[in-house]
C-alpha cells in the first residue's frame, strides 16, 4: 500500500487522530482541508480482514493492507449546520502535491456553506460555483474578486434561486461578460427562477434557449426552462452583458 502522509509527517500503522490537519495525501490523491474544516481526523492504514459472504457464497477470509480515514464532527447547529469543505488534488505525486497546497489554497475561497446554499469562488478563473440545497440566497461584497467587477457604490452583489439548484457564473473581462449554467440536482422540476440583484448586469440582445431574461430596476431575473424526460439535470446556459 503507498504510503500515507499528513502535513509532511508519514503515518504509522495503528489509528492515528489528527487535529485541524492541513491536509492528507495517500496514493496520488490529496485532500486540503480548508478553515479548519477537519475537527479531528483520523487515519488507519493497517491491515485488515473479511470476506464475500454478505454478498457471495464465498467465505474465504482475505487479509490485506486497507486505508481508512474519517472526519469526527462536533455537535452541528440545526440552523448553521457543520461546516466541511476541501480541495481535492487528483493524480499527482508527494512532492507536487506538497507544492500545490499553498497555491490551492490562496486560489480557492470558501464563499457560504450552510444547509441552504454551498458557494465556492476560483479567484484566478473569475469562476463563482453555487449549489442551493433548498430555495435561498447568496450574498457576496463589492470587494471580493468576482462582484467587484460589476457592481456599483460598493453594493453587494446577490444570487438568489426558487428552489434547488447548481448554477456557475464565470466571469469573462475582456468580453465584459458573465457565463451562467443552470442544472436542477432534483431532476424533478420544469422551470427554475434566479434573481441577480445589485450589480451592473443587463439582459442579452438574443436570449438562449430555455434561457429567458428580465431587466428590472438594479436587478434581472432569470427564468430557466429546465431539460425533461431523458435530460432531465442536464445543464442550460446564457450570457449576461456587464
Amino acid at each position: 500500500m503507498s504510503r500515507v502522509f499528513i502535513c509532511r509527517q508519514p503515518v504509522g500503522e495503528p489509528t492515528t487522530n489528527y487535529s485541524n490537519p492541513e491536509w492528507l495525501w495517500h496514493d496520488s490523491l490529496g485532500y486540503i482541508f480548508l478553515n479548519n474544516s477537519a475537527p479531528t481526523l483520523s487515519v488507519s492504514p493497517s491491515q485488515q480482514s473479511g470476506n464475500w459472504s454478505s454478498i457471495s457464497i464465498d467465505t474465504t477470509v482475505v487479509t490485506d493492507n486497507v486505508f481508512k480515514s474519517w472526519i469526527t464532527h462536533p455537535q452541528a447547529s440545526s440552523t448553521t449546520g457543520d461546516s466541511l469543505a476541501y480541495i481535492t488534488a487528483i493524480d499527482v505525486d508527494y512532492q507536487s502535491f506538497r507544492r500545490e497546497v499553498p497555491i490551492l489554497k490562496s486560489l480557492i475561497q470558501v464563499v457560504e456553506n450552510t444547509p441552504i446554499v454551498s458557494s465556492v469562488l476560483h479567484t484566478a478563473d473569475l469562476t463563482l460555483g453555487t449549489i442551493f440545497w433548498q430555495a435561498g440566497s447568496l450574498t457576496l461584497p463589492a470587494n471580493s474578486g468576482f462582484s467587484n467587477h460589476f457592481t456599483a457604490y460598493d453594493s453587494l452583489f446577490n444570487l438568489s434561486s426558487n428552489q434547488p439548484a447548481v448554477v456557475m457564473m464565470k466571469l469573462n473581462i475582456f468580453k465584459r461578460q458573465v457565463s451562467v449554467l443552470v442544472s436542477d440536482p432534483t431532476q424533478t422540476q420544469t422551470t427554475l427562477n434566479l434573481s441577480l440583484s445589485k450589480a451592473l448586469l443587463k439582459c442579452p440582445k438574443t436570449a438562449s434557449a430555455g434561457f429567458s431574461c428580465q431587466q428590472s430596476h438594479n436587478a434581472v431575473n432569470i427564468i430557466v426552462t429546465l431539460p425533461t424526460a431523458s435530460n432531465a439535470g442536464s445543464t442550460v446556459s446564457g450570457v449576461l452583458s456587464i
